[in-house]
């Protein structure tokens, strides 16, 4: 289970002077490792799954155009902050292809400051009524 530079462009296209997308290979797999997927799915599954999660790193250092004009020139981009795999469509992907929801629960936490939330409901009766 290892994905190499080209299973990378296959799913984005690459700047040219970018040679080496080791860092961004790296960074999906300890997201991977954090969501415990390497357990989940099959070999070829999962590198799919580490490919996305992969150009989306690469996508938010190379960020992507999702609009631009030439007259009075404007450019817009894809990525958005604070929006954590949702940022960039191959962030999407990864946690779409991720049916059994590791990323999603990990981005979910991220996007809370790392937080868990708690709530307690009471399915008691009242102490006011039983006496």
């Amino acid at each position: 289970m290892t994905i190499t530079d080209v299973d990378v462009e296959a799913v984005i296209e690459v700047d040219k002077l970018i040679t080496d997308l080791s860092p961004f290979i790296a960074a999906s797999k300890v997201l991977l490792d954090a969501a415990t997927l390497t357990a989940d799915y099959d070999d070829n599954t999962y590198d799919q799954i580490h490919a996305w999660l992969a150009a989306h790193f690469y996508a938010i250092r190379d960020n992507r155009r999702s609009s631009e004009t030439a007259d009075k020139v404007r450019e817009e981009y894809q990525y958005k902050l604070g929006t954590g795999l949702q940022c960039t469509m191959h962030g999407q992907t990864a946690v779409m292809m991720d049916y059994k929801g590791g990323l999603a629960k990990i981005d979910k936490d991220n996007q809370n400051g790392g937080k868990r939330t708690m709530a307690v409901t009471w399915v008691g009766t009242d102490n006011s009524e039983t006496e």
